[in-house]
């Protein structure tokens, strides 16, 4: 063969390779719609932290400086895990990348987080019945739980008929059916729950082989992020009557708790002060408190560090670990996140004045960083 024809043969080759990967790349395209920008043109990295943020009625995802990565265009979206966020398009869910290109297409009736590789996803709502995916939606354990959890070190709680019992990422039943709650593993450590309607105490805490331990599972991870240990109080007649005064209506028909933190000796590191209805924990030196009717946030020596002056929308009730949220709905679906600090933001709620026609409660909505500066408004 001369050289003329091989240059021939080899330009027609990388035609043919080049031509291919076009149609490839064209069938995994962004979900943005003109005249929205492409997250792609953005110079979007897949390692960038992102948080999610409503304008219009459709959810999309900003960095920690406030950039728009991903602009508002779906119909409802979750945080990312895993490098991965559900999102709704057309009344289905499937998922994107840090891009925003639809990795997984919108076809499940849900998709949970993703969790060492795989995700809760449900196809046939008439079926109701779970399975797992794995990263490209292909379903790898079997959709024949009512309910499944998310996995943690390996395991994932999951329901058939009445009971829970844990699974492997094969599918294979670890520990059998017999709570009437689980949780996920934290540690080598799981709660469960073995009869709720005739035990006064029905918590329990078990190790990865399903055995039952003596103390609660409480006392095995009580500890918060930065090792301040959180000291609840329920409030006595004279407790609530002072948490009314401070806030009419506070307490009426609720259980609510005074709040202080001890540090790792025992000593009361910061006394307890708080009156909340859901227990703060410190995230990035501050920790989340209600002064008045307005929520700050204190450092660890319990100065009140970013001052008391967001607004407190929404709450957690009965689950003491559950962080108060921020919430604001469009005509489809509602936004909510925690204000406790994640990866150096968080959700704050922003009182404004409001005009004789508005409904509700008036705020605007953003992430504040740790010192107290408003990174994006929404």
């Amino acid at each position: 063969m001369n050289v003329k024809s091989s240059r021939s043969t080899i330009l027609i080759l990388l035609a043919i390779l080049l031509g291919g990967c076009g149609t490839r790349a064209h069938n995994t395209a962004t979900v943005s719609k003109s005249p929205l920008p492409s997250a792609n043109s953005a110079g979007a990295s897949t390692n960038l932290d992102l948080f999610r943020f409503i304008r219009n009625d459709r959810f999309g995802y900003i960095d920690s400086t406030g950039k728009i990565i991903i602009p508002a265009q779906f119909d409802r979206a979750e945080n990312f895990s895993e490098g991965l966020a559900t999102v709704e398009v057309g009344g289905k869910f499937g998922c994107i990348d840090k891009t925003g290109k639809l990795v997984i297409p919108a076809r499940f009736n849900f998709i949970n987080k993703f969790k060492n590789g795989l995700a809760a996803a449900n196809t046939d709502e008439r079926e109701g019945k779970v399975g797992y995916i794995d990263r490209t939606g292909k379903l790898v354990i079997s959709a024949r739980f009512n309910e499944a959890r998310e996995f943690s070190e390996g395991l994932a709680a999951v329901k058939i008929d009445r009971k829970f019992g844990y699974i492997n990422s094969q599918g294979k039943v670890i520990i059998p059916f017999q709570f009437d709650e689980a949780a996920e593993f934290k540690n080598g450590f799981a709660k469960v729950r073995t009869d709720i309607f005739r035990d006064k105490n029905p918590d329990r805490t078990i190790d990865k082989t399903g055995k039952l331990l003596s103390g609660s599972a409480r006392s095995i991870d009580g500890k918060d992020r930065d090792r301040l240990i959180q000291v609840a109080h329920p409030l006595n007649k004279a407790e609530a009557l002072k948490a009314e005064a401070l806030k009419p209506g506070f307490v009426k028909n609720n259980a609510y708790y005074m709040f202080g933190y001890k540090d790792r000796t025992g000593k009361m590191a910061i006394p307890l002060q708080y009156f909340t209805d859901a227990a703060p924990t410190f995230s990035n030196g501050l920790a989340w408190v209600i002064v008045g009717n307005r929520l700050g946030y204190i450092d660890k020596t319990g100065k009140l560090a970013i001052p008391a002056r967001y607004g407190v929308s929404e709450y957690s009730k009965g689950e003491r670990d559950a962080g108060r949220l921020v919430t604001t709905c469009g005509r489809n679906y509602c936004f909510s996140a925690s204000s406790n600090f994640d990866r150096g933001l968080a959700a704050v709620a922003i009182p404004r004045s409001c005009n004789l026609f508005e409904k509700g409660a008036c705020n605007d909505y953003g992430y504040i960083d740790p010192t107290g500066k408003l990174v994006f408004k929404f």
